[in-house]
């Protein structure tokens, strides 16, 4: 087998933690080869050869790194060494057991679906992956953008507001919950659109089969409007142009243990956190 250990090494002490998995490894299993990516880098060349992926961090570091793996479904073994660490598979000190329990065969892969947007752009199209959300959004002092919302060609909806999240079942407990969407179970394939500030009693979130296929047409876009990917990569949006969000074609998939438990993560990291 051959394991990738990447790690956000803005993280203090983040050596500690990449030395203690591959120890660990090599003594676990010790005719495996280990490569280190440092912030993701040579990732991207590399991905085709791994069995699994360590990535040590928090959900912004795995979120990264997911979208370089994107074409291929390397499972993947998150570390939380971050703020929230919702998305991990482990904690620092199940480092030993996961590895016995992979050495052993004694895991899962939950596969959890990503969203693919398309952009017309200067006679292309841009296409980007999210594991989380797709927004669309205006900065503060921008006027209200307004939304005129297909599903799978048919008309849905029209509200102003201050911008439109389209998540993820993995991303409804992220920014899609803060602006008062629901929940969604990762085992149940979705997609969630949520808007954002509407100026409207009936603007509501939605959710829809993950099969469909959503299109937006904006207007009252500027030079301050932008589509952003799993809150980190942002894109600005130029006149009126049209988005198409569906599912992309490949799912994350990511390791789990018989120690997992979604509801227990759920009230530990989201109901009972202050």
């Amino acid at each position: 087998m051959i394991f990738g250990i990447s790690v956000n090494t803005s993280k203090a002490n983040y050596e500690t933690i990449l030395k203690k998995i591959w120890v660990t490894l090599k003594n676990k299993i010790p005719d495996c080869k280990v490569k280190i990516f440092l912030d993701g880098i040579d990732l991207e060349k590399e991905k085709h050869t791994l069995s699994f992926l360590f990535i040590i961090g928090g959900d912004g570091t795995i979120l990264r790194n997911v979208r370089i793996l994107k074409d291929h479904q390397v499972p993947i073994v998150g570390v939380n060494y971050g703020t929230l660490g919702f998305l991990a598979s482990i904690e620092i000190n199940d480092i030993g057991e996961a590895v016995e329990f992979i050495k052993n065969n004694n895991y899962y892969i939950e596969k959890r679906i990503m969203l693919s947007a398309f952009m017309d752009a200067d006679d292309c199209v841009k296409k980007y992956v999210a594991l989380n959300d797709i927004v669309v959004m205006k900065l503060p002092m921008s006027r209200l953008l307004k939304f005129k919302i297909f599903i799978d060609d048919k008309y849905y909806s029209t509200f102003s507001g201050d911008g439109l999240i389209i998540a993820t079942p993995t991303g409804s407990t992220a920014y899609s919950l803060s602006a008062g969407g629901p929940i969604v179970l990762p085992s149940i394939e979705s997609i969630i659109i949520t808007p954002i500030c509407p100026h409207s009693l009936n603007a509501k979130s939605l959710v829809i089969g993950s099969e469909s296929t959503i299109k937006l047409e904006i207007d009252g876009i500027d030079d301050n409007c932008y589509v952003v990917v799993d809150g980190q990569r942002q894109e600005m949006l130029l006149g009126k142009q049209l988005l198409k969000i569906c599912k992309f074609e490949k799912s994350c998939s990511i390791v789990r243990f018989d120690f997992y438990d979604y509801y227990s993560v759920l009230r530990e990291k989201l109901i009972n956190r202050i």
